[in-house]
Order: C-alpha cells, then sequence, then structure tokens
C-alpha cells in the first residue's frame, strides 16, 4: 500500500465514521474499522463493527448499503479526491472470531482441569 493511498484511507475512514455517526441511528455502535482502497483509488472496501442491543448485523449492512449512494455524496462534500472511489461496505467479524477463539481456549483449560 502506497503512502497516498494510505492517507486516502485514513481521510475515508474518519469521514464515513462522522457520517454514520450524525445522519444513522442504530441501536448500538457502529465503528469503521478499517478503510482499504484499491491502488487506482476507484474502489473502497470498508469494514465495519457492530455491537447491537437488538436487532442483526446484516440488516445494518443491508441499510448501510442502500444507502451508500447518499453516503458517497457527503463523503464528497467533506473530503476532496479528483475520482471519489465508489465505496463498499462490509462486515468485520475479528471480534466475534475472537470472541469464540476465547471460548476454545476456556474450554481447553477447563477439560484439562478436570
Amino acid at each position: 500500500m502506497s503512502i497516498r493511498t494510505e492517507r486516502v484511507s485514513n481521510v475515508i475512514k474518519q469521514g464515513i465514521a462522522n457520517i454514520l455517526e450524525r445522519d444513522f441511528t442504530f441501536s448500538g455502535l457502529i465503528t469503521v474499522t478499517d478503510v482499504k482502497v484499491s491502488d487506482d483509488l476507484k474502489n473502497a472496501k470498508i469494514y465495519i463493527s457492530i455491537f447491537l442491543t437488538e436487532g442483526k448485523k446484516e440488516d445494518v449492512i443491508k441499510k448501510i448499503n442502500s444507502e451508500k449512494k447518499q453516503i458517497k455524496f457527503a463523503l464528497g462534500k467533506k473530503i476532496y479526491l479528483k475520482y471519489m472511489p465508489e465505496i463498499h461496505f462490509y462486515l468485520d467479524e475479528t471480534i466475534d472470531k475472537a470472541e469464540r477463539i476465547e471460548n476454545i481456549f476456556k474450554q481447553i483449560h477447563k477439560d484439562e482441569n478436570k
């Protein structure tokens, strides 16, 4: 990843986080965990971590993806790029996977102590 794509990723990450916080209301916490921009700056994959008190995470991602044109428009007002990349939102399941692995380790230790 070049320095330019890294800087663009960081700017997009901050902009998307502000837009989601300001314009969307969810029953939980949404965090932009990572943005990966292609080398030609035409596409951006945005990874979101979701902690909900009610509802499904997949429904939130569907809602955000259905509003991505408006999000891209709002992002274009916040940052200046010659070409605004196409944005695609993905659910970041890293925390869920880490929790599952931790539970497996706890179960292994529990079995060893018996």
